[in-house]
């Protein structure tokens, strides 16, 4: 029986063939991931100076959401694993509970805007929708057998 071994596809997505089965599912969804990881990061980073504007703490806020999914995308692109997925779907759904309560309670915590409501606008919600689908897609592959590069039980 062949070991398991990895072949890179999509610019570095994992694509595992074990047993003479290929698992390009896993890789083809670690790449939609990464793909949403980045639209996340793009809307965060068009929306950071009207942030920085209003208040240097928004702005940083707005900068490490940027950050933290461009390079969730990078490692999602070069390093599909179960503990990544796991950590990609933690910094999103932060950023998505800070998203949730400044438009229901009010900006949490601090700056000028502290406990005001923000209104709900089309790119919020185009960014909300990236981010929970993201969620989503890695919280399944994180329960998916071959996304550590593992043939899937009894295979």
């Amino acid at each position: 029986m062949e070991a398991a071994r990895v072949d890179y596809q999509f610019e570095g997505a994992a694509r595992t063939r074990a047993s003479g089965r290929q698992h390009t599912g896993v890789a083809a969804a670690t790449c939609v991931a990464a793909a949403l990881s980045v639209a996340g990061a793009m809307i965060h980073a068009y929306m950071m100076p009207q942030h920085f504007a209003e208040w240097w703490g928004y702005g940083v806020f707005f900068l490490i959401s940027t950050l933290a999914q461009g390079v969730g995308a990078i490692a999602l692109a070069g390093w599909p694993r179960r503990s990544l997925f796991l950590v990609v779907v933690a910094g999103n759904l932060l950023i998505l509970i800070v998203w949730a309560l400044s438009r229901t309670v009010g900006t949490p915590l601090f700056g000028p805007g502290a406990g005001e409501v923000e209104p709900i606008g089309l790119l919020d919600v185009v960014c909300a929708v990236v981010e929970g689908l993201t969620v989503v897609l890695l919280a399944v592959l994180a329960v998916v057998p071959e996304a550590d590069g593992e043939p899937a039980a009894g295979a």
